[in-house]
């Protein structure tokens, strides 16, 4: 297998591990807010977004909006890259 050929299949493997942790991130977050599943009501809930759109989080001003739109623009950007070393 070509080696170019093999870092792509990488290179997209990783944004569909990276969009399955944020939908998981984001499922935790609902849950954990609305207490769904019996799950308690957590403020915290959200906290597994944070890893995932960092740096963004670091320079924004906190909120759940942030919290929630960091990690679509990590996600694009790896989309893009990888769009962009496909051709």
């Amino acid at each position: 297998m070509n080696t170019r050929r093999l870092f792509l299949r990488i290179c997209k493997a990783a944004v569909v591990v990276f969009v399955l942790a944020y939908l998981f991130a984001l499922f935790v977050l609902a849950s954990g807010s609305y207490g769904w599943f019996g799950a308690a009501k957590d403020p915290l809930a959200g906290v597994f977004l944070i890893p995932l759109g960092l740096p963004w989080n670091a320079f924004l001003p906190a909120s759940v909006a942030t919290g929630i739109v960091s990690p679509i623009l990590n996600g694009a950007l790896m989309w893009f890259f990888c769009r962009r070393l496909s051709r």
